[in-house]
């Protein structure tokens, strides 16, 4: 096998296997595909109360995935995980 169809079969298994890795928040481990519904779910917490309560989904079908029920998670879940910056107490923006 020539060496540049070597690394493209191999940059091709590794670029087709990477988005089926689960990312894990809360302690719950979420697939790739329901990865975008927790972000979507994690910006909306992160919003001011208001508007969050306005946007937030209201229906249990609509706070459930194939792997997750986000009705579980917090802000807190969501601020470990690294999808939203939530402020430390005492904390001002000039500190």
């Amino acid at each position: 096998m020539k060496r540049t169809a070597l690394f493209a079969s191999i940059a091709l298994t590794a670029g087709l296997a990477a988005p089926a890795m689960a990312q894990e928040i809360g302690g719950v481990a979420v697939s790739a595909e329901d990865w975008v519904y927790v972000e979507d779910y994690c910006e909306t917490l992160a919003e001011p109360l208001p508007e969050a309560v306005d946007e937030s989904p209201s229906s249990a079908e609509e706070l459930s995935t194939s792997s997750i029920d986000l009705s579980t998670l917090t802000r807190d879940d969501c601020a470990e995980a690294g999808l939203i910056d939530v402020p430390i107490p005492g904390e001002t923006a000039d500190d």
